[in-house]
């Protein structure tokens, strides 16, 4: 569900009295027939006065107030009803308390405990949030509300959830920081509770810039080791308190997966760090293997690499050989072309685990021997182009000095 203007307006005509009265109509639906006029009645009643409820604005908050709390579900109508209904009355909430309040709360409740469709549910809210400003802290309170309801019912893809979106709200939303912090909590929970592990990852480094504290760090680079398909460390080292955790047992493992092997790796196999951050070390060792494979194709693009090379650098059979460099095609490590009958691996693109001094230094020597090797090109052709026009220079000459000969013993 996109969250942009798309309100339903229902109700919206006549008098505040009129309208007060249809609400109150819509409401009476749910309640036994014998009592509806009644209620109605009671309604009009409250209505009527010597002056207007547009003149007297505590007469006004009085009856609004009155019929929210009348308000126990989402009642009983058509779904363009439904949305009339609450587009109105939540209108008038908004219009008569600005801000928090009692009134928007209950209404809130209201919508997200009621029994019914959610798709419904979500559009009332939907409506609520794109009728505020941008900057309203109340979307906060309302995109939470819509949050919690997905969770509960297991729908969060309904929401379509946008990383920029979320981005923009943090940024425009006029919150204090410690409620961006509950926001984004919120989020990686809620994605977390739904299976999405990429998108809650994505969250908790969103969560680490925001609140700064060790304990996101440390959280955030044990999911990033833990999650089996996450194998990109460059965006934690980009947060202050991730670096800030360099002297934790935690960051000194994470190095190993940046710069470091499997022989590193395998000092951590029976570390207290793997049980305290509930990390697998079969887990850790395929991301190594796979993060390892990366580098020796980033050495070799352009060169075929034997499949014995590889089977010794990541420490397997040689049999497992053409499943590991699959793997690591899948994960966008490397591109390159197996050949079963020469046993071997031809690079074609590779991507190191970080851009290091090292990894600066390959790229470079590549760089220089690429230039090099243009230039041999360039100057090869250059000598091509200029014997080809001395040749043909040479021909016309000796065509010309032929013309002359003829020419010469017609004369005599």
């Amino acid at each position: 569900m996109t969250l942009s203007g798309d309100s339903v307006a229902i109700f919206a005509e006549g008098s505040l009295e009129d309208q007060i009265v249809e609400l109150a109509e819509y409401i009476a639906r749910s309640l036994p027939e014998a009592e509806r006029a009644a209620y109605v009645q009671a309604a009009q009643e409250r209505v009527a006065g010597e002056t207007s409820l547009d003149e007297d604005e505590g007469r006004k908050k009085d009856v609004v107030g009155w019929v929210v709390g009348e308000v126990k579900g989402l009642g009983e109508g058509s779904e363009r009803e439904i949305e009339g209904f609450f587009n109105l009355l939540f209108a008038q909430v908004l219009q008569l308390w600005e801000g928090e309040s009692e009134q928007l709360d209950s209404l809130l409740n209201a919508v997200s405990s009621a029994s019914g469709d959610s798709t419904t549910k979500y559009r009332i809210l939907s409506n609520v949030f794109n009728t505020l400003p941008r900057t309203s802290a109340l979307r906060y309170k309302i995109y939470t509300t819509l949050l919690t309801l997905a969770a509960a019912s297991s729908t969060l893809p309904v929401l379509q959830i946008n990383r920029t979106d979320i981005e923009r709200y943090l940024s425009t939303w006029d919150i204090p920081t410690a409620q961006k912090v509950s926001f984004v909590r919120q989020l990686v929970s809620a994605h977390e509770e739904a299976g999405l592990q990429a998108e809650a990852y994505h969250y908790k480094l969103v969560l680490v810039r925001l609140e700064g504290s060790e304990d996101a760090a440390l959280d955030a680079i044990a999911t990033a080791l833990r999650q089996p398909t996450t194998l990109d460390f460059d965006p934690l080292f980009k947060l202050p308190a991730v670096l800030s955790s360099k002297d934790t047992p935690l960051f000194a493992l994470l190095r190993v997966f940046t710069s470091g092997g499997l022989s590193d790796l395998e000092g951590y196999k029976s570390s207290s760090v793997l049980g305290e951050f509930k990390l697998e070390y079969e887990v850790l060792e395929r991301k190594m293997r796979l993060l390892t494979l990366g580098g020796l194709a980033f050495e070799n693009v352009g060169l075929d690499v034997p499949y014995a090379k590889i089977a010794e650098v990541l420490g397997v059979e040689v049999a497992s050989v053409e499943r590991w460099v699959i793997d690591a095609i899948r994960a966008n490590l490397l591109v390159g072309k197996l050949a079963q009958t020469t046993q071997t691996l031809r690079v074609l693109r590779a991507s190191p685990r970080s851009f290091s001094a090292s990894e600066w230094s390959n790229l470079s020597s590549r760089l220089t021997a690429a230039r090099s090797a243009i230039a041999g090109v360039r100057d090869t052709v250059t000598a091509a182009r200029r014997r080809n026009e001395a040749v043909a220079q040479q021909a016309v000459q000796a065509a010309l000095a032929k013309e002359e000969g003829k020419v010469g013993e017609v004369a005599a």
